[in-house]
This record gives C-alpha cells, sequence and structure tokens, in this order.
C-alpha cells in the first residue's frame, strides 16, 4: 500500500491485511509518499496494517511497528 486511500479500498471490499512495504531499495517503499504519522492514522473496519521488512535491525522493526500502528510484520533476508 502505498496510500491511505488504497488501504480503505481493501477494507471496503473485506481484506484483513493490508502490506506496507519499508524497504528503501523497493518502488513501493511506503515512506515515499507517507509519513509515519499519516500510516498511523489509517483505520478501517478491519484491515490490519502489516509491515514487510528486509535485513531491517530489530530496534527498527519495532520503532516503526509503534509509529506506524503496525498489527503485524513480516520479515524477509538473512
Amino acid at each position: 500500500m502505498t496510500s491511505a486511500e488504497q488501504v480503505l479500498q481493501l477494507d471496503e471490499m473485506g481484506v484483513e491485511f493490508g502490506g506496507f512495504i519499508f524497504y528503501p531499495k523497493s518502488p513501493r517503499y511506503v515512506f515515499r509518499t507517507m509519513p509515519r504519522p499519516d500510516i498511523k492514522k489509517i483505520r478501517g473496519k478491519q484491515i490490519n496494517k502489516v509491515g514487510v521488512f528486509v535485513n531491517a535491525p530489530v530496534e527498527e522493526v519495532l520503532q516503526t511497528v509503534d509509529d506506524c500502528g503496525l498489527y503485524l510484520v513480516q520479515l524477509h533476508g538473512d
């Protein structure tokens, strides 16, 4: 997801999980289009925000979970 509108559209369709890419090398890197406070404000009826991380330090993951109000994380890499 790269915008609040996308997340809310999925929520209206009954989707339960929406992923946000927190990997700077990805073309879908969420911080290019949305700041942390905007991500945290996103609330739907049932959608849960999932953070996708690649080889990120634990401290960075935990801080992003808190800053963005993430429900789950998906870890990739080593």
